[in-house]
């Protein structure tokens, strides 16, 4: 199965010289992650918590290659592919890995990460498949050697003066969620569920639908509402503002609120309660000092 998801990227490549695709852009990336730390272990099977010690190492080799191109007039795609391997290191040097993307602990793995497609008429976009999200609450993490992504499709309407209006549904994922944790105990991302099998979002799915507004030049703001079915009720606000009383300064404000319903999840195995909880966060920035930027 995995030879057939590398080769339908191959395909994918392929077509797009075979007929002529416009705009076509190949990219890809390839990560090496290695990592140490000195936390005690518990376990009598370990041999060491030492820095550097096997039992307290990990490591793992990720590659990525990507292909976007025009279809026709307003309709793009991508598709793009992972491959994730230890390189046989945690036969001697680590016992660990960065991702909980492999099979079997540290079997050599490969999945189709991205396969979409995007329309625009007007100034409505659509896009469907698989793809990276990049909401305040639904998101796909991109600091470790590989992404969690989504099956999702998503809707963005600018017809109104600088607003973006944003509405999607999340049916997918391959990354650990509060209703799918990973059972994985090598990883230490903890982003990627076992194997990077893409399974249901939460219980049900989420539906998310969001709004930007950039009508005052120097304040942007947006605000989201996530019904992650039979789970919870989500809020997200957030304001940046240029701040033009003194030269240079950023200031934003950042608002969070999280409602469980439902229960679909076990309280006790998450050491969660019922009950709403929330987060807020404020930060002043300074970006008067070329090539430097400081903030609080």
């Amino acid at each position: 199965m995995k030879l057939v998801k590398m080769s339908l990227a191959t395909a994918v490549l392929l077509g797009a010289s075979a007929f002529a695709i416009d705009n076509v852009k190949v990219s890809g990336d390839a990560k090496l992650l290695y990592g140490s730390d000195n936390q005690d272990q518990a376990a009598a099977s370990m041999k060491s918590d030492k820095m550097f010690g096997q039992d307290n190492s990990y490591v793992d080799t990720a590659f990525r290659l990507g292909v976007t191109g025009d279809l026709m007039k307003g309709v793009s795609f991508g598709a793009a592919g992972y491959a994730v391997s230890t390189l046989g290191l945690e036969n001697n040097l680590v016992a660990n890995t960065w991702t909980g993307a492999h099979d079997q602990a540290t079997d050599d793995t490969a999945w189709m990460s991205e396969l979409w497609l995007s329309g625009t008429v007007g100034k409505t976009t659509a896009k469907v498949g698989r793809m990276q999200l990049d909401t305040p609450l639904v998101f796909s993490e991109t600091w470790s050697v590989a992404a969690n992504t989504f099956d999702a499709a998503v809707l963005i309407n600018q017809d109104l003066p600088d607003t973006a209006l944003i509405g999607a549904w999340i049916g997918k994922s391959n990354g650990v969620d509060v209703n799918n944790v990973s059972a994985s105990t090598t990883d230490r991302d903890a982003i990627l569920r076992d194997g990077a099998v893409f399974g249901t979002f939460g219980s049900k799915g989420t539906y998310t639908v969001g709004a930007i507004n950039n009508s005052l030049k120097f304040l942007t703001a947006q605000a989201w509402y996530y019904n992650v079915v039979n789970i919870a009720d989500a809020y997200w606000l957030q304001a940046d503002w240029d701040c033009k009383l003194v030269k240079d300064v950023k200031i934003g404000a950042q608002y969070a609120n999280m409602n469980p319903k439902g229960m679909a999840i076990d309280p006790a195995v998450l050491n969660l309660a019922n009950r709403d909880s929330s987060a807020y966060a404020v930060r002043v920035g300074y970006e008067g000092i070329k090539d430097l930027k400081i903030s609080a």
